[in-house]
């Protein structure tokens, strides 16, 4: 069972902008989470993504 972690709003709101990609005027919509996972992987020189 996992245990409870207390986080201060300081650490939800730096939790929060680690896992919001950056939106650009390219992306007019909200990604969905797979897209979201794709945008998050900055420092990943090669990314295979295929449907």
């Amino acid at each position: 069972m996992p245990s409870k972690i207390d986080l201060t709003n300081v650490d939800v709101m730096a939790l929060q902008k680690a896992l919001t990609p950056r939106l650009t005027k390219y992306i007019p919509y909200s990604p969905t989470p797979k897209q979201r996972a794709f945008l998050l992987m900055n420092d990943v020189k090669e990314i295979l993504y295929g449907g």
